[in-house]
């Protein structure tokens, strides 16, 4: 179970890509209810989860997560 303040380097690498994954999808839902602030939080945690992978499904994924702090005030 991952808390908070819990040290992303701490979590095994499939709890890590599981992580970066869950925490996309909940900034995705915090800026279509207007709470940018909130999504920009998550989208940052998110990019560190995934720093260390890889293969094309995780640079596409960090990418759309880059485009969506780029727009997001």
């Amino acid at each position: 179970v991952v808390k908070a303040g819990d040290s992303i380097e701490c979590l095994e690498v499939g709890d890590r890509w599981q992580l970066g994954i869950e925490l996309d999808n909940l900034a995705t839902a915090l800026g279509r209810a207007g709470e940018p602030g909130e999504a920009r939080g998550h989208w940052e945690e998110a990019l560190r989860a995934l720093a260390d992978f890889d293969d094309p499904k995780a640079v596409r994924l960090r990418d759309r997560v880059a485009r969506n702090l780029l727009i997001t005030p």
